[in-house]
């Protein structure tokens, strides 16, 4: 498999490093690891949750807090940026982390989103 990270990726990685960044997927844990490590992003995070790991997938707020406890933070302090509205934004907007969703394609979200991107490069504005 050829995986390549969108241009803004890696810029936008670039300009949060000090952060403590991490990853929360649905996807096979041994896949999802393979493909940061590929495109070359591993080293830009501290954590990476796959519900393959821990039981829980997302949209569950379980692996939300999961998440939490591996980092050492607290949900308030979160900024969770996904791609989709009901399994990313949804869930975290109900448990306090600010949700952004990454709306790459101009979708209508299918519930409310308070707040939304098109592309990496306006991340900033919400930090």
């Amino acid at each position: 498999m050829h995986w390549q990270p969108y241009e803004d990726v890696v810029p936008c990685l670039q300009n949060l490093s000090g952060r403590r960044l991490g990853v929360i997927t649905n996807g096979d844990a041994k896949q999802q690891r393979l493909k940061l490590e590929r495109m070359g992003l591993t080293d830009y995070f501290d954590i990476v949750i796959a519900s393959g790991d821990i039981g829980y997938s997302k949209p569950n707020e379980a692996i939300f807090h999961s998440a939490c406890e591996h980092a050492g933070t607290i949900l308030s302090e979160v900024i969770y940026v996904g791609d989709d509205v009901h399994t990313d934004i949804v869930p975290c907007e109900a448990l306090g982390i600010k949700g952004i969703w990454l709306n790459r394609r101009d979708e209508v979200p299918a519930a409310p989103v308070k707040h939304t991107i098109t592309t990496l490069k306006e991340l900033f504005e919400y930090l």
